[in-house]
């Protein structure tokens, strides 16, 4: 592991925070702030890394990626000259089709912030397939291999979360596409989520990488009657502990929540979701106040350090 504190993208990414790197370090140790470089992204001169988590401004990370049926990498890759020009702190493909590492590889060379991706529309995208160990462990590192610097997956899930949520009175059970996915691949095989069972496969490859393990979440609220509910509560507990098993696994964890609120209810409840995860920096998943209507904030998520930060320059409208 390299000493954090006299790395030169490491102190980079400190005095564009105004940070003291040792203190930083200190902070990256102990889980309350994430540094969004991977292994592949080390050696890139024109890379710039991103610290996330206490005492940073709040960040906004643009969301690209193929649908089902799209097949042209080339459309994207020219869109980023636009997007890039916006001044996004980082990009998450988003690709639900087996382009994805592709397209990943061709953002890597000229997207030049962390890359993200979410390796659950990889793993599941043909649910009646069984993935054994190997397989899926193989799989998951494939959808690095272009070298993303954080992953997303939906851990917040597992066979009693999912039976939980059919008997709620929730105006929607689940917004997540990829909590769906994975809902559905439970059902068919009478298994446990693969990526809680073969979590400690994931932490050994994400240390490996230096690649920042994105805890997503399934129960986010759908609708503000929703919010704070014992299903999200549930979520949340699970989520902690899988955080502290890679913390103790030597990865860095973001840990994604949000989804609609009622407005008053914001500070309270982001607050409350980011003690419950031991001060993880969290990735809120927009739009947060309306139930309905066309939003800019679907095109983008925030990756925020802390509820109500006074040096919070950014968020996603």
């Amino acid at each position: 592991m390299l000493d954090r504190a006299t790395d030169p993208q490491f102190v980079a990414a400190c005095r564009a925070e105004d940070l003291d790197p040792d203190l930083a370090a200190r902070r990256v140790e102990s889980g309350t702030m994430v540094f969004l470089r991977s292994e592949a992204s080390r050696h890139m001169t024109t890379f710039r890394p991103l610290l996330v988590g206490e005492d940073t401004r709040r960040k906004v990370s643009a969301l690209i990626g193929l649908g089902p049926r799209d097949t042209d990498r080339q459309a994207i890759v020219e869109s980023m000259a636009v997007i890039l020009a916006a001044g996004p702190d980082a990009v998450m493909d988003l690709t639900t089709n087996p382009q994805g590492v592709a397209l990943r590889a061709d953002l890597k060379e000229i997207v030049g912030i962390p890359l993200g991706a979410c390796l659950t529309y990889d793993l599941f995208a043909n649910p009646r397939k069984k993935l054994s160990r190997t397989e899926f462990l193989e799989r998951f590192e494939l959808g690095l291999a272009p070298g993303v610097d954080f992953v997303l997956i939906h851990a917040g899930i597992n066979p009693a979360l999912v039976e939980m949520s059919e008997k709620s009175d929730r105006v929607m059970p689940t917004t997540s596409r990829g909590g769906g996915l994975l809902a559905r691949y439970m059902r068919m095989h009478h298994c446990d989520n693969p990526l809680i069972e073969y979590f400690d496969g994931i932490i050994d490859i994400c240390r490996r990488r230096e690649v920042v393990l994105d805890l997503g979440d399934t129960f986010r609220p759908g609708a503000t009657a929703d919010a704070g509910d014992e299903l999200k509560w549930r979520e949340i507990q699970l989520l902690a502990e899988l955080r502290t098993d890679a913390l103790c696994g030597g990865v860095q964890v973001l840990c994604e929540s949000g989804g609609h609120m009622p407005l008053h209810r914001i500070p309270e409840l982001i607050s409350a979701y980011k003690e419950a995860l031991g001060g993880a920096p969290l990735w809120l998943a927009g739009p947060m106040v309306i139930d309905n209507g066309r939003s800019a904030s679907r095109s983008v998520r925030w990756i925020s350090c802390a509820a109500g930060n006074p040096r919070s320059t950014g968020s996603a409208r």
